[in-house]
């Protein structure tokens, strides 16, 4: 339980280093993150990496009043997505 604590730690300070520098630098990130044999493609890291940075975006926005009411709002998933499509190989 420690190493996932410490390992948490350290992939959530990588990524507020990486956000400032972009998408690209956050995806880097997020690819490194995962064993080896589950590693994303690039194009769903990516994905990932945007859906982050635009999470990031809208809770910037949000007054913390709301976000202290439980008022959040969130980016929506990718359009007419479905749980378990493979989205790596339409070329989005």
């Amino acid at each position: 339980m420690r190493e996932l604590a410490v390992a948490s730690a350290s992939l959530l300070g990588e990524l507020e280093q990486a956000l400032p520098a972009g998408e690209k630098t956050v995806a880097a990130v997020l690819g490194q993150a995962l064993p080896a044999d589950q590693t994303l493609s690039k194009a769903a890291t990516r994905r990932l990496a945007h859906y982050l940075m635009e999470a990031v975006r809208r809770l910037e926005a949000q007054s913390v009043a709301a976000l202290g009411a439980g008022d959040v709002i969130f980016p929506g998933t990718i359009p007419g997505a479905e749980p378990g499509d493979d989205w790596h190989d339409a070329g989005r």
